[in-house]
Parts: structure tokens; C-alpha cells; sequence
């Protein structure tokens, strides 16, 4: 008997490692652009589903799918010097759009883009805003550059129509040198009801952490290229409230080391991903465990968390955002770039 029952666990341990070991079926990454005939740097997108999405950019510019998939393109009036740095979307009317940049502001529609209304501004001028989510459509948040030595937190119970300053006191103090990247938008992400992680960079790339919708904050250390201004954290991304990766590298180098990291606690320790190394401005969740980077040298997956990636396509983009589910997504960037992204399983 003795024997026979080590015999059945010695198979249980060979099936779980196999298992364990047993890759996902590779995917491919199908792309159709749009052609707008626009020239402005898109970085912002909200998918609100696969057919209705919101991207802004540039010259104060935003456009919109309709349920039918016609684009309509808006000009926000008095903002043609701005550049919208990210976007929300709730549903084909409503939306918001945050500048980058000086004056910190933002705007909102309820009617499709027709009329926009400020609901935030901020005419200090050091203000810098990188990115805002929300974690329901009455609840968000926004983050920009140290001010004054701390972290800019603001947030929103009404859906963006009036906005409120966390306390600096509730918030750690910022390095040398530090800042946020408004790359993609993606460099602030939310979970669950009230967690939220935002991603830095400078002297140190380092992970904000609130469970309180940005009322308190803590900060960790993450192993990302780190050591200059433009070097740190660009985009993260998460699949619950426990797994999530942070990728970044620096601006204008091509191919800077320790470019992304996972975690599988919540943000509290990160690990460096391996494979291949490129700057990448964002990045997504797809299922399972496989999440996308893109860049300005093309778009990498990782099928096992983060933990390792691979090329996949050379579509450089700024970011991307997919449907729940992963499979139908859009994408932006340089020169009027959008695309959707339809993912097959080979």
C-alpha cells in the first residue's frame, strides 16, 4: 500500500509540474487602421465597448466611434494648443479629457462631443498632469508631477464635475528627481473599488499605492531602468488586485535594460521580467495570464504574467486598451494612428 500510494503521488506531482510547464496556445494580433487623414500624436483611449471608443491627442482634438462605427472628430473650442493626454469614456455621450502640460486642465461632454465644459484647472504653473481612471462612473482620480515635493492627487465622487486635492500630508515625499509619463495614460491604473497604483519615474522608478481611492498612499521601489528624468515606469497594468505588470524603460532609447516588472502581491515587491528589452509607453491585459507592451519599436506579449516576453507584431504604437475578455481592442499613435485589434488564437 505504502508503495502504490507513493507511487500515485509521485504521478499527481509529474501532472501538476507538466501542467504548470504547459504553454498557452500562441495568439496573433489582427489590425485594421483607420484612415482619418489627421496628423496629430494620439495618446489617450477609453474603450467603452467594441464598437464605441474615444481617443484624444493633439491640437485639442478628440475622436469618437458612434454604435455604428462611424468617427466623428471633435475640436474642443479654446484648446487647439493643448494636448490630450488621456480620455474617459462612459458611453457613446460622455466622456472627459485631461491636458498635459500647462494649465492643468479638464473637460467633459454629455452629448457626444458637441459641447465640452471645464469641470478642473489648475493655473499653477508648475502643474503637469499624466493620467486619470475612474473606478465606476461617479469615482475617479487623477495624478500629475510632484508639486512642492509631493505627488499632485486629485478626485472625483460625482463623475468629473467637481474635483478635490488629496492632502499633500497623506502623501510620501517625492525623490530628487521625479515625475510621472503621460505617454499613453496608462501609467495610473485602478482595481476593485478603491485601489489604485500609480507609476514613476527619475532617480528611482517607484510604484504609488492607495486602497482608499487615493486618500493615503504608500510607495516601493521597483527594479525598472531607473537613474535620469526620463528613465522609469510608463504604463502598467493589472489583472486583479493582486497580479499586474509595470513596463516604461526611457524615452528615445530603443533598446533600454530592466524594461518591465511583475508583481504578484499587489504592488508591494516587483520582479523583472525577461526576453527581450525595448522602451515601451504602454502596455494591457488581455486574459489569462498574457499581456501586451507596445512602443516605438513594436508591440512585445507575455503569455505566463509578465514573467517572460517575446516580439509579436511591429505595430509601434503609443498604447492600447482591449474589451473585457481581451479579444477586440484599438490602438494609437504617431501621426493620426488608430487601429483595431482583433485577437486570434493560432
Amino acid at each position: 500500500m505504502k508503495i502504490r500510494n507513493l507511487f500515485i503521488l509521485a504521478l499527481i506531482i509529474l501532472t501538476s509540474c507538466n501542467l504548470e510547464e504547459q504553454k498557452p496556445d500562441p495568439i496573433r494580433l489582427e489590425y485594421v487602421e483607420y484612415d482619418l487623414g489627421l496628423s496629430n500624436s494620439f495618446r489617450g483611449l477609453s474603450v467603452v465597448n467594441e464598437d464605441v471608443f474615444w481617443v484624444s491627442g493633439t491640437k485639442g482634438t478628440v475622436v469618437h466611434s458612434d454604435e455604428k462605427g462611424n468617427l466623428i472628430v471633435n475640436q474642443v473650442p479654446g484648446a487647439s494648443e493643448m494636448d490630450f493626454r488621456d480620455v474617459v469614456a462612459f458611453n457613446v455621450k460622455t466622456a472627459l479629457v485631461m491636458n498635459a502640460g500647462f494649465p492643468g486642465v479638464i473637460y467633459k461632454t454629455i452629448d457626444g462631443g458637441t459641447n465640452w465644459y471645464e469641470v478642473y484647472h489648475n493655473s499653477d504653473s508648475a502643474v503637469f498632469l499624466d493620467g486619470m481612471k475612474f473606478w465606476d462612473e461617479q469615482n475617479g482620480i487623477a495624478f500629475g508631477d510632484p508639486m512642492n515635493g509631493k505627488m499632485l492627487i486629485i478626485t472625483t465622487s460625482d463623475g468629473g464635475e467637481n474635483w478635490v486635492q488629496t492632502d499633500p500630508e497623506n502623501m510620501p515625499e517625492s525623490l530628487e528627481i521625479e515625475g510621472g509619463f503621460a505617454a499613453s495614460g496608462s501609467s495610473i491604473v485602478v482595481n476593485g473599488t478603491s485601489k489604485a497604483w500609480v507609476g514613476m519615474g527619475g532617480t528611482k522608478a517607484r510604484v504609488f499605492f492607495t486602497k482608499d481611492k487615493g486618500q493615503h498612499w504608500q510607495v516601493v521601489e521597483t527594479p525598472i531602468y531607473s537613474g535620469a528624468g526620463m528613465r522609469g515606469i510608463y504604463s502598467m497594468a493589472f489583472k486583479n488586485e493582486m497580479e499586474g505588470i509595470a513596463v516604461g524603460g526611457e524615452y528615445q532609447n530603443e533598446n533600454p535594460p530592466d524594461s518591465r516588472a511583475y508583481t504578484i502581491d499587489g504592488g508591494k515587491t516587483w520582479i523583472l521580467g525577461q526576453g527581450v528589452d525595448h522602451y515601451l509607453a504602454g502596455s494591457c491585459y488581455l486574459y489569462n495570464n498574457i499581456y501586451l507592451a507596445t512602443g516605438l519599436n513594436g508591440t512585445d506579449v507575455s503569455y505566463d504574467g509578465g514573467k517572460t516576453w517575446e516580439p509579436i507584431s511591429d505595430q509601434k504604437l503609443h498604447g492600447m486598451v482591449f474589451t473585457a475578455g481581451g479579444k477586440v481592442g484599438y490602438g494609437m499613435g504617431r501621426e493620426g494612428k488608430l487601429v483595431k485589434i482583433s485577437v486570434e488564437e493560432n
